[in-house]
């Protein structure tokens, strides 16, 4: 809370307080129908993964050639420790680099709320009204879960998903949104980190000095 907190008190965000364990489906069907009339697009993310656009310099620019779409599916980027034991000052963006070489067949939905109607599997699929369909980046219909190519060379989306061993620590120490038990060990957060450092990638990092911006010139970056 404390977080969000200077966007809220800016009236830029809205807040709504879901209690309980395993919530995010019935707080993602809330979301689509709250604000199915109010937006063009909405993403379906965690606080650990970070949407951007690989070329364009903003998400409005990247996603204007998917308006005849009912919703693009966004592939992850598996992100690991970058070697850090402790928790690093600074931005995730800067100081986690290394990720899997490989693009995740794992995807991401940012959706038409007027062209979808419930989610189907969380965030990673959603229902389609007829004759609407969800595609990949490359304008593949996706047929279940997965893309069959998956790819980032237009839309990414950085799942952090280890980050420092003291943050694999304390992750365990709460509950995933999805379930009402912890689902993964340390051990097993750990062996899946040593896969996820195998490249370097820093296009992200051209949002970095953004991001440290003074609140008064975040208009200008949206």
């Amino acid at each position: 809370r404390d977080v969000i907190q200077p966007w809220l008190n800016a009236d830029k965000i809205t807040l709504h307080p879901w209690p309980g364990p395993a919530q995010i489906l019935p707080a993602i069907e809330h979301c689509l129908e709250t604000y199915r009339e109010d937006c063009n697009w909405l993403a379906f993310l965690d606080d650990d993964e970070f949407l951007f656009p690989a070329k364009e310099q903003n998400l409005t620019e990247a996603l204007s050639c998917y308006s005849n779409y009912a919703g693009v599916a966004v592939c992850w980027l598996l992100f690991g420790s970058s070697g850090f034991r402790n928790r690093p000052e600074g931005l995730v963006i800067r100081n986690y680099r290394r990720r899997a070489s490989a693009v995740n067949r794992h995807t991401k939905c940012i959706v038409q709320p007027k062209k979808v109607t419930k989610p189907w599997a969380l965030g990673h699929a959603f229902y389609c009204l007829p004759g609407e369909i969800m595609v990949d980046e490359n304008f593949k219909q996706i047929h279940g879960l997965f893309p069959e190519e998956p790819c980032s060379n237009i839309l990414c989306l950085n799942h952090y998903v280890s980050k420092s061993v003291e943050e694999m620590e304390w992750r365990r120490s709460r509950l995933p949104a999805c379930a009402d038990k912890v689902i993964y060990t340390l051990e097993q957060y750990l062996a899946a980190d040593a896969g996820y450092n195998e490249v370097e990638d820093l296009r992200i990092e051209r949002f970095a000095d953004r991001l440290q911006a003074p609140d008064g010139q975040m208009d200008s970056y949206r």
